[in-house]
């Protein structure tokens, strides 16, 4: 009766043209960053568009909502570990009306380009319609939606993690991003020309009354780090910037492969080949463009950050040494390591299981939770936001798709392919950990 009744509603307001508002998608509010779009009510709409009046375009308007502090972060992070959402009942919204005595910052509202919901009338509707729409309104939501202070702060100190940084090197990585973010063109609650310091001022306070930022001011100079257990609070601000970041992040990890496992006699064949696979491990992460936009906006990244690469590229191991003392902001290890580590803890956990069919995937989700903390306190994973259900969720759907949990196939060849994953896991990681070194190494002025 419900979805009889919501569907009939839909079609009432298509028909008059009035419009609608509502979530694409039910994970922003979770992770900070855009997760795949659920297709149901774009169903419904265009199979009323598809009903009434086709002469009439059917827009939707992407619509971001930023908010400089969110109030129920700790309980997000909280549900990332394992832990069971709290009912919201009238004991909850008492709570929730407290924490407003807590100064929260603005918030931010963007509305973006247009997306034409393509309805022909008399023509049957490609079987794919809905999913490229929904696609084409996530990626101009990721365009839509700005950078704010709190994000770039949380996005350098947990790059640095376990380290603290001191106020000096804090402000140097928030102007190397600032720089970086302004030429390429990305969005901003501030303008991106502001220096380190004006950004640092603007988002310190808040982040520290929520908790979030811990400062140390007894000593030659203060210096800042993620508090205590509050990587996944922070990682929620960082993923509100995210979606200007991952591309350049892949040239990376993708540079660091070429240098750690030698280059070879096409090195930019060799560096397409590997971004490419990247691509395609992080396809249920990130919204990717075709591959050759995608190719192309890597390359304008890089020329950005590092303009002579290409010449850097082609000088062999030593080149690739010149190309990482210079390229700026390094990105690699702050953007993509909480992802690879956690599809490192899946493929660990995997080897430890010999069924394949009826896998209980919640057990399996809270045996990760385990192994990942086993594996922090060994420092074999270095990020404690790697340790975080969504995360393993996608790395299952990693699994899945490299065929780990193939029943077609005999055990022996289904734990060679497991074993296989995770050598391939261990090595991105360890190419993850080594820009991390490289990053400490540069701060430090060690390397010359």
């Amino acid at each position: 009766v419900y979805k009889a009744v919501l569907q009939r509603y839909i079609d009432y307001l298509v028909s008059r043209r009035f419009p609608l508002l509502w979530s694409i998608e039910g994970g922003r509010s979770r992770t900070g960053k855009l997760v795949p779009p659920r297709y149901g009510l774009l169903h419904w709409l265009l199979n009323a568009a598809e009903r009434y009046d086709k002469t009439q375009p059917l827009y939707i308007v992407p619509l971001s909502v930023v908010f400089e502090q969110v109030v129920d972060v700790d309980a997000y992070a909280l549900e990332q570990l394992g832990g069971v959402k709290k009912p919201e009942n009238l004991a909850w919204f008492y709570r929730y009306l407290h924490s407003f005595k807590t100064p929260l910052g603005k918030i931010h509202i963007r509305f973006g380009d247009p997306v034409q919901a393509r309805v022909d009338a008399g023509q049957p509707r490609d079987p794919l319609a809905v999913e490229k729409l929904a696609f084409e309104t996530c990626v101009e939501l990721n365009r839509t939606t700005p950078v704010t202070k709190a994000s770039l702060v949380c996005m350098s100190l947990l790059a640095s993690a376990p380290q603290a940084l001191t106020r000096s090197e804090l402000v140097a990585s928030l102007t190397g991003l600032l720089q970086y973010l302004q030429a390429g063109g990305c969005k901003a609650t501030f303008p991106l020309d502001l220096d380190g310091e004006a950004v640092l001022d603007g988002a310190l306070s808040s982040l520290q009354a929520s908790g979030t930022v811990n400062a140390f001011e007894a000593g030659i100079e203060p210096v800042y780090s993620i508090s205590e257990d509050k990587a996944l609070d922070a990682a929620y601000y960082r993923n509100n910037a995210i979606h200007f970041l991952f591309s350049g992040a892949i040239a990376d990890v993708a540079l660091a492969r070429l240098y750690l496992d030698h280059i070879g006699t096409d090195p930019l064949q060799e560096l397409e080949d590997e971004i490419l696979s990247l691509r395609k491990l992080l396809q249920w992460e990130f919204f990717f463009p075709e591959k050759e936009e995608f190719l192309q906006g890597i390359y304008r990244d890089l020329d950005i950050r590092c303009p002579h690469w290409r010449d850097r590229l082609t000088g062999g191991r030593e080149g690739l040494r010149a190309l990482f003392l210079e390229i700026q902001p390094l990105l690699g290890h702050g953007v993509l390591e909480p992802y690879l580590e956690a599809y490192r803890i899946v493929a660990e956990q995997l080897l430890q299981y010999d069924a394949a069919e009826d896998l209980d995937q919640k057990a399996f989700i809270r045996d990760c939770l385990n192994t990942g903390r086993q594996l922090h306190l060994q420092r074999q994973v270095i990020s404690r936001e790697s340790i975080a259900k969504t995360l393993f969720d996608t790395g299952l759907k990693v699994a899945k798709s490299r065929g780990l949990l193939d029943i077609s196939v005999s055990k022996a060849k289904r734990d060679r392919r497991r074993q296989s994953h995770a050598d391939d896991m261990r090595a991105i990681t360890r190419r993850v950990r080594a820009l991390r070194s490289l990053a400490s190494a540069r701060r430090a002025g060690i390397l010359t």
